[in-house]
């Protein structure tokens, strides 16, 4: 039985918060007082700083868009390409047999293997002309990599030098970005949050997943939804570059889409009050996985236009890095991956051959009960911003409001319309990008780096099952 979806183009924000929201302290008012002269709730601070999200705040979308499917295709069929004219700067992590020793006791589940970083960067003005970036492009791209999007580039060592010492002479907050599936660089919302955000002074880069956005995989690793030490690794990196207590006390946001905001929540849940971030952002992303496998089947757009992109997408990736899968021959092999590609009908027969084996499940869907946020919330000590439609025909809308009424670190904005983080305005816009600006720019009033920094009152929910 397939479902009938939201349909309008006047859409209405419905704010769901705990009435005991966490105590947020204000920045002194003097410059030479060392103490912040009072506090604010998460809940008020959203209502006064960032009034498009309090409850009842209407604005209206592009009236031809006027179903959850029709604004999502448009987001990533449109050619928003001069539109968000930002420019990147790629750097290679690499984490070596010796880093995951080493760091065991902080990183239980890092892996060796590569992933990428894509830095928001002001071009030289010679690489505005694209004959002169495409050629500085081929001369820095590493030999048997894959070629980038336009207006990203890979940057040298001495570059990146000079990119990280100009980050740490200020302290401007740091935001990164977890895209959804294999997304990147390449989608219109991660260039408009990317755009907004480094207009306002704002450091920015995006985090890619193992073999995503044109990255490589290097060792017989795919990323999964319970992978966070990636993300972990990168915040603590950053920590130590670009913060440190004496001189520059820096924020840090993190940004997840759909996929990448499972993956967000995820880390938050586990590491509790030891995460290193300010404050985290979700976007469309999903709380229960089984019930978002059952929710893209059902519905019309899901079933017939959007999984047979993901099954797409799933089996490039693979395909595409082969030669280094080829290591693990038990799980990667040709025989299996042709197989399941003449066969596959829906993702969770791919999460069933691959990714459940890969953490260890005997089955993708209990693999998606790990994997779902939903089991953590309570364990969550990081003010969050949850922003999700009730069209979205990519994730199921079974959202989790009564537990974020008793989860006072948690604000969640549930619009009616608005697709898989698309919600684009009349003026041709993404709503959503203009509010994870407000947020993360209002944050400079805070006195606020890390959740220690924050008051919940002792606040705690013990839970009977811990999920790893």
């Amino acid at each position: 039985m397939f479902v009938l979806p939201n349909w309008g183009f006047r859409n209405t924000v419905h704010a769901y918060h705990s009435d005991d929201s966490v105590k947020l302290p204000l920045k002194p008012l003097s410059p030479g007082s060392t103490t912040a002269t009072s506090s604010v709730s998460l809940n008020q601070f959203v209502e006064t700083r960032i009034p498009d999200i309090k409850d009842g705040a209407k604005h209206v979308l592009k009236p031809y868009l006027f179903t959850g499917t029709l604004q999502t295709l448009y987001t990533f069929k449109a050619d928003f390409h001069q539109t968000y004219p930002v420019y990147f700067a790629r750097e290679i992590i690499t984490i070596t047999e010796d880093d995951v020793e080493s760091s065991r006791t902080t990183f239980e589940h890092l892996h060796p293997g590569e992933f990428t970083l894509d830095y928001v960067v002001a071009p030289p003005v010679e690489e505005l002309d694209d004959e002169v970036f495409k050629a500085r492009s081929a001369e820095t791209i590493p030999e048997g990599y894959p070629k980038l999007r336009p207006r990203c580039r890979y940057y040298t060592t001495k570059e990146l030098a000079a990119l990280k010492e100009d980050w740490s002479k200020d302290g401007a907050p740091i935001s990164i970005i977890l895209p959804g599936l294999a997304g990147g660089i390449q989608e219109a919302p991660i260039r408009s949050t990317c755009y907004k955000l480094y207009k306002q002074g704002h450091h920015v880069l995006v985090l890619n997943q193992r073999g995503a956005s044109r990255s490589k995989i290097t060792t017989p690793y795919l990323y999964t939804g319970l992978d966070t030490d990636d993300i972990k690794y990168i915040i603590h990196k950053f920590q130590q570059e670009f913060s440190d207590e004496v001189h520059i006390k820096r924020q840090f946001h993190a940004i997840g889409y759909s996929f990448g905001g499972l993956q967000l929540v995820n880390y938050l849940g586990k590491e509790g009050k030891d995460s290193k971030l300010t404050s985290a952002i979700t976007i469309s992303s999903p709380w229960d996985l089984n019930e978002s496998m059952s929710h893209v089947d059902k519905s019309i757009s899901g079933h017939y236009l959007f999984q047979p992109v993901i099954i797409h997408m799933l089996l490039k990736m693979v395909k595409s890095n082969r030669e280094a899968l080829s290591a693990r021959p038990d799980l990667f092999n040709d025989e299996v991956y042709q197989d399941l590609k003449k066969r596959i009908k829906s993702p969770v027969e791919f999460d069933n051959q691959y990714t459940s084996k890969l953490v260890g499940f005997p089955s993708g869907k209990l693999y998606y009960y790990a994997a779902s946020p939903l089991w953590r919330i309570f364990q969550i000590r990081t003010p969050l911003l949850v922003i999700n439609s009730t069209d979205d025909p990519m994730i199921s809308t079974d959202y989790p409001y009564l537990e974020v009424k008793k989860q006072p670190w948690i604000y969640m904005a549930t619009a009616d319309l608005g697709g898989h983080y698309s919600f684009i305005k009349n003026d041709g816009d993404f709503w959503f990008s203009n509010v994870v600006e407000s947020w993360i720019d209002s944050w400079k009033e805070l006195d606020v780096f890390t959740p220690h920094d924050v008051d919940d009152n002792g606040w705690d929910i013990p839970t009977r099952t811990k999920i790893v």
